[in-house]
């Protein structure tokens, strides 16, 4: 994918093992990098970084911002920061999260009730 992404001009994320270099593309120190319509990530973390970034563009004002971020529980280096489990407003976050859950469990009604009970 780096070879075809350089030669159609797309800026990629790095990886460490030099294949940028080697397909001619310039190494630079981003995680995740959206250059047009394609976006590309430099690893599994970054990856979700950049899954953050997506989500929050594709539904930024239907929630709160960090949602998602706060209910998986991640915390390395997200594009929204850092999760201060101090100033968490938990009452926000948890009919979201209730939402979450009843639409990916809407066939396990016994396993729904025990996580929301």
């Amino acid at each position: 994918m780096c070879g075809r992404l350089v030669r159609h001009g797309r800026r990629r994320a790095p990886l460490g093992d030099g294949r940028p270099a080697k397909f001619g593309a310039t190494p630079f120190a981003e995680r995740w990098v959206q250059d047009g319509p394609v976006l590309t990530a430099a690893g599994v973390s970054a990856g979700i970084d950049m899954a953050l970034h997506l989500v929050e563009r594709l539904v930024g004002e239907q929630r709160p911002p960090g949602t998602v971020q706060l209910f998986i529980e991640y915390d390395p280096q997200p594009p929204l920061g850092g999760i201060d489990w101090r100033s968490v407003d938990l009452d926000l976050f948890k009919p979201h999260a209730r939402a979450m859950l009843e639409s990916a469990l809407a066939d396990q009604p016994a396993l729904l009730t025990r996580l929301t009970t």
